[in-house]
């Protein structure tokens, strides 16, 4: 299925009116550079539901009684994963899960969901991806005696990991961030999110559902147990997902001192607010104690972007984490432990984080060759034989 979805929306639109000996090795380098920064191609269409169409949902709620949005999302059969609340928000779905929705309530689907398609940038793996199709297609035309020559052998291949970098802080460009983290009237509580990610590598719902009986501040350990995210019924802490995601990690003198005066300044919101403030122990609340969105530490990071144009324009909160994960590459720290450290698989870290990898083996190389150097006097240790 992949590969026919491969060659109706990539391959068929760019090759298809060229003869197979009319095919070049230069023509395969261009239409992979192209997909690799622009995409397109016709791809994979998305359905948003439409704004009268989300309202008619809301209209036709059933009661809290007879189980509200959770009896619809039983009986249409797409509860997993939160499916059905992100229609409700008109956030993208597949096809066949939008016809479900329409279905259920009477609609055409054109009618009560928007088509969108995704054309952006495709990734360097999924270009490799697309020529290894492709290189198969040639080499069953060359066993037929089509072609004599495999045109996709000479094309230049994207390599992976060319635009799969995710966005992240260097050395130089921390301290910036920081600072106008500090200097923007942002909320303590998002202020705090954003360095835990930073300082120790959470994920933003692992940052929003730490809890204060989760820091032992005594042995200073903080582990990570919960998670803040969206729910038929809301935001709520839940548990994380793998057992992997679970995991002690120690807590540093600095971010000691900070969360220590953040609890004392929670404290005082507790008790200026009584009442009104929501008890949910968690370390980084909203302005009332309920639970943060995901929205927020987003809101905020885009408003230092706003403020300092020196900063890498793609970063995003989630970059918070691509940065602690690239400085513990960058200093050394092997695969394993970055792994565990970050709460993912060696696999995972292994592909999304090569290149830091890549400028880390750069650096030992360096480094040995500096040494090299301090062996000897000479600049060139090594005497040649000079040719006649």
């Amino acid at each position: 299925m992949a590969d026919i979805f491969i060659f109706e929306h990539y391959l068929i639109p760019r090759l298809g009116n060229y003869k197979l000996k009319e095919i070049t090795s230069p023509m395969i380098t261009k239409m992979l550079a192209e997909l690799l920064k622009k995409g397109g191609g016709g791809g994979r269409a998305t359905y948003c539901a439409k704004p009268e169409f989300i309202e008619l949902m809301h209209e036709k709620k059933p009661a809290r009684t007879a189980g509200g949005f959770n009896l619809v999302a039983r009986e249409i059969g797409i509860g997993v994963d939160n499916t059905f609340i992100r229609i409700r928000k008109g956030e993208n779905c597949e096809k066949h899960i939008a016809e479900k929705v329409a279905r259920y309530y009477g609609l055409p689907l054109s009618q009560a969901f928007d088509k969108k398609l995704d054309v952006k940038p495709l990734s360097a793996s999924y270009v490799s991806k697309i020529t290894y199709t492709l290189s198969a297609l040639f080499s069953a035309c060359i066993k037929n005696g089509a072609i004599e020559t495999n045109p996709v052998a000479n094309a230049t291949k994207p390599r992976i990991g060319e635009k799969d970098i995710p966005a992240y802080l260097d050395n130089r460009q921390i301290p910036i961030f920081l600072e106008t983290l500090n200097e923007l009237s942002i909320d303590n509580s998002i202020k705090v999110a954003l360095t835990l990610m930073l300082m120790l590598g959470l994920r933003s719902g692992e940052a929003r559902g730490l809890r204060w009986i989760d820091i032992d501040f005594h042995n200073g350990i903080v582990s990570i147990e919960k998670n803040c995210g969206e729910t038929f019924g809301g935001l709520a802490l839940t548990d994380l997902k793998t057992k992997r995601s679970r995991r002690k990690l120690p807590l540093s003198p600095m971010l000691y001192e900070i969360l220590t005066a953040h609890k004392s300044y929670l404290d005082e919101q507790t008790a200026s607010l009584g009442s009104v403030w929501q008890n949910n122990d968690v370390v980084c609340p909203n302005s009332t104690g309920g639970l943060m969105t995901k929205s927020e530490p987003n809101k905020a990071v885009k408003r230092i972007l706003n403020a300092r144009k020196d900063l890498p324009r793609e970063l995003h909160a989630h970059s918070m984490r691509h940065t602690f994960i690239s400085l513990l590459i960058s200093n050394g720290v092997d695969v394993v432990n970055v792994a565990a450290l970050a709460g993912d698989t060696i696999e995972i870290i292994s592909k999304h984080y090569a290149h830091s990898f890549a400028e880390r083996r750069a650096a030992a190389m360096d480094i040995v060759g500096a040494s090299f150097a301090q062996l000897t006097s000479s600049p060139t240790p090594l005497h040649l034989i000079e040719a006649n």
